[in-house]
């Protein structure tokens, strides 16, 4: 693979959107409920995941969006 992060991971939900999949993943070896949610082309012929599927994900570091989170967003 060409990727900078890679993971192991594994399949906590599956959302079907028409003509692309929502996979709800979360990262072995991680101390909190930390979840990836990857965005994937519904194409005839390729397997899609269940719920506890263990996958990988990964991601070139170009690609990353750093968001900051404001936990004080309800009080402005």
């Amino acid at each position: 693979t060409n990727c900078d992060n890679c993971f192991e991971g594994e399949v906590t939900e599956v959302v079907y959107k028409g003509d692309y999949v929502i996979y709800g993943i979360r990262l072995k070896g991680s101390q909190g409920p930390l979840v990836i949610e990857a965005r994937v082309a519904n194409v005839d012929g390729v397997r899609s995941l269940t719920v506890g599927d263990s996958t990988q994900v990964g991601w070139a570091s170009r690609d990353v969006i750093v968001l900051e989170l404001s936990l004080d967003a309800d009080k402005e």
